[in-house]
Formats: structure tokens, sequence, C-alpha cells
């Protein structure tokens, strides 16, 4: 589908939200002044910062490149507007753990930009991309909607309703379920189904496979989880962005990205409210926790005595985790280091169902650190309060090559990620764009990092289900010789 003349670029839209931020940051500045975590030498590293992204775009532009689009899209949004949000509200769950001053934000800065820096030069050293045209996939008609609309909705039952999670007994049979029925690798077929195949299909069917979109978003606010939007927005991004190379928005996507915003704010504010009750990766949604949505209350969360709209500020405030972890890179490191995360692989991706060295995921077990609590927390605690906590591929690589060694590392798992994204050459166009949006979504997943090990693990659960199920979404060679190209 070519792209309309009024259609603006989401190039140009960062570029345009780059400039937003920056003088966004200079106004609270001058209108809230300097604070405990902020002062005037993070303002103009936030200039350097924007100015960064803003040359980036420029060579994207010229060069499409999805990992670029993405590595600027994560530093806009979550890193850059960090700043002004904590000139206008100088508070920080993450930076109260320890002492923490505006010299120790000021190098997490530094960093963070010499190695988004590092991370362009890997991607440059991997080469440009070459574009191919995405039309000639459904020339010969899309498969069956009716498989992948039955995949979404076994997906969502599973997840949410049906898997006995909470019972020891089911535990490998739980973790195969979330293996083999991934809900984002569910999402992410649907998606690349849908951008290759939707002028081809019935108006029906559009509407009954878009619908499962914002039943998902529903049913994961019911569970707790706060980030759902996000997740289905970069699910989206990394499937357009490997099919199309270049994203455009319309008037009426414009006015969608607006809606959202708002929407993915109460979002998280019915989900932290149902994390009083409980909330687990294993949480069913059941009528009484439904029920309990009656006392619901915008005004400040109970439990914590935050507002929160303060805890949305600082929930996407991905710098703020980085800057921790940076400042006390010692005090991770208990968790942090090779040793751990080779324990970790073992228990929760090698050994699914028991356990051989009891050990939690490294973003489960970080506050056991911050909190003085027991240094090597079990499995059995992380479920009986379940916590994880974003390490950032910035903090987590400061950490693990002892400081700025980290940036010669990011260069190399930057131009490794390109290069593999670059030899992906399946004859099928619907195997190879997903097998590409597969390979975006690992990259963004790794800036905002829980942990290598916690990486392990998602590359199982995306490749796994993609392998087995994706012959569902490819129309077979025999079925396509009708020559129909439209499913009704």
């Amino acid at each position: 589908m070519e792209v309309k003349e009024t259609s603006l670029d989401l190039s140009t839209l960062l570029q345009a939200a780059n400039l937003a931020v920056v003088s966004l940051s200079l106004l609270a500045y001058l209108v809230f002044g300097p604070n405990g975590y902020v002062d005037i030498y993070a303002v103009l590293l936030t200039l350097l910062f924007g100015a960064e992204n803003f040359l980036f775009l420029r060579f994207e532009k010229r060069s499409r490149d999805p990992f670029l689009v993405l590595l600027v899209f994560v530093s806009t949004f979550f890193y850059l507007t960090r700043v002004a949000t904590l000139l206008y509200d100088p508070w920080s769950q993450a930076l109260a753990r320890y002492p923490f001053g505006p010299a120790d934000l000021n190098r997490a800065l530094l960093f963070i930009i010499a190695s988004n820096l590092s991370i362009f030069l890997g991607l440059l050293a991997a080469g440009r991309l070459r574009t191919q045209a995405s039309a000639a996939a459904a020339a010969a008609g899309p498969a069956s909607p009716v498989p992948v609309l039955l995949v979404f909705l076994l997906a969502l039952g599973a997840k949410y309703f049906l898997v006995p999670w909470a019972e020891p007994s089911s535990k490998l049979a739980g973790y195969l379920g979330s293996i083999l029925l991934n809900t984002g690798m569910v999402i992410l077929l649907t998606i690349t189904y849908l951008a290759l195949n939707f002028n081809s299909l019935s108006r029906l069917y559009k509407s009954l496979l878009l619908a499962l979109f914002p039943l998902f978003i529903l049913l994961s606010m019911l569970q707790g989880s706060r980030s759902s939007i996000l997740s289905l927005l970069v699910l989206a991004l990394c499937s357009l962005l490997a099919v199309k190379s270049r994203v455009a928005f319309g008037r009426r996507a414009l006015l969608g990205a607006a809606i959202l915003f708002p929407l993915a704010v109460f979002s998280f504010f019915v989900s932290t409210y149902l994390r009083k009750a409980e909330y687990t990766p294993r949480t069913m949604i059941t009528a009484e926790r439904v029920r309990s949505l009656k006392d619901f209350s915008t005004a400040a969360d109970k439990k914590g005595g935050e507002p929160l709209f303060r805890l949305f500020l600082d929930r996407v405030g991905y710098l703020s985790y980085a800057a921790d972890i940076i400042a006390n890179s010692g005090k991770y490191r208990e968790v942090i280091n090779p040793a751990y995360y080779a324990k970790s692989v073992v228990d929760n991706v090698i050994t699914p169902g028991f356990n051989v060295f009891d050990v939690p995921k490294a973003a489960n077990a970080l506050r056991y650190i911050y909190l003085g609590l027991k240094p090597h927390p079990s499995h059995r605690d992380v479920l009986r309060e379940y916590h994880s906590d974003m390490l950032t591929a910035y903090g987590e690589y400061y950490v693990l090559f002892g400081g700025y060694p980290a940036l010669f590392f990011l260069f190399a798992t930057a131009f490794l990620f390109k290069r593999g994204y670059a030899l992906v050459a399946f004859k099928n166009p619907f195997l190879r764009y997903t097998c590409a949006a597969a390979i975006l979504l690992l990259f963004h997943n790794w800036l905002n990092s829980y942990g290598l090990d916690w990486m392990g693990m998602e590359a199982i659960s995306l490749s796994v289900p993609g392998l087995l199920l994706c012959g569902l979404y490819v129309r077979r060679p025999a079925a396509a010789a009708d020559g129909a190209n439209i499913v009704k």
C-alpha cells in the first residue's frame, strides 16, 4: 500500500517529539528550577541527547534502518522525557533506593548518550538493509483467517482463564502453555498477517481480528499488567517496520495515537489498583477480581499513598532505573554477573518444571538487594510477592563489563542484531517478515532489558510458537491455485 501524501513519516514525528521534549525540559527548568535530582548540567545533557537523536533520524531517513527507529523511539519517550518529569515532580521509587544526586544522573545521562552512539556505530558497521516489497506477499491470497482467530482466542483463554498456573503440580504444564501459546508471539503473527493481507480480507474477518486487540488490552488490565497498550504498540511497530520498512501515519492514525495516551494512563491506574489484591504473571481473572473494581478511585494508590499519575510518570521513566543501577553498580553486581546468570538460565530456561539452583531471574531478585532482604531469594519467595525490576541494556552492561568498556559490547550486540536481521532469507514473505519482526522485538526488549537471563526465556517463547504456528498463517500452495484474493 502506497503512503499517502498527507501522511507523516515516523522518523519525522520522532524528530518533532525530540524537539518538543527538549523544549519542555528547558521550560520546566525555567519554571521549577533545579532540585535534588536535576541540575543545569542535566538539562544541557538533554540538549545533547536530543541533538544525537535528531542526527540519528536524519541518517535513518536516507538509509531506512528499523533498528534506529526503535532506538530513538525508546530514547525519546522513556529516557529523554524523564528529565522534564523529574523537574516537574522530583520523585522516583528507583532513585530513592540509595543516596542519589544530580551528579549521579549526569553520569548516567553521559553514559547513555555514549552508549547510543556505540549502538549506532554497531548498526552502521553491520551495513545497509535491502528493502523488499511486501505487495507480492498477498498476491496468491491469504491463508484462512479462521485458524488465526482461533489461535488468538485460545492464547487469551489459556493466559487469563484456563491454565491452572497456581498449582505446583502444573508448573511444567504452565511453562509449556506459556511457550506454545505465547501471547506476544501470537499477536505478532496476527499483526503481520493483517499487515500483509488486510486488503484481501472480508470486512467481517477484519472486524473480528481487530476486535481481539482491545480484548487483549482489557484482559491484561484486569490481570494487573500495566503495559498492555504499550506492548501492543511495540508489537505493531516491530511488525510494520519489518513489512513496510517506512512507517507513516495519516490523520486517523495520529488521532488514534492521541486517544491511546489517556487510555494507557487509565489502564495503568486500574492495573495498579488491581495489583493491591494480587499480581503475578500467573494471576487468573475471576469474577471477584472484576467486582473489586467497584471501589476503584483514580485519586491515589492507597497502598503506597502516592498519586497514581506520579506512579505512572515514574514507571515510564526508564532513565531512573538505568541511573540507579549505574550509580550503584557495585551493589547490584551481586546478581548481575555471569555466574548468577548461568544458574538462572539453567533454572528458568533449560530445566522448566523443576529447579537445580533455585535461582529466580535477576530482575526478580534485584529488590532483595535494595531492600536489604535475604541475598539469594528462592522461586517461592518471588512467587509469594512477585516483582520485577528493569535493568535496561545501559545499566546491565555497565555492571557486567565494568563501566565504559561496556561500550564495545553494546557496539557488538547491535552489530549482531542487525547482521542476524539481514540474514533472514525465507522465500515465503510471511515467514520472512515475521522472523524479522521477532528480531526487532528482541532488540527493543534488549534496550529495555530485564536481564540477559530473561532474554533467553523470551527468545524461546518467541521462536517456539513462531515455528509451530506459522503454518496456520501461510496459504498452502494448492489452495492458492484458485486465484481467489478475498477470504469470505
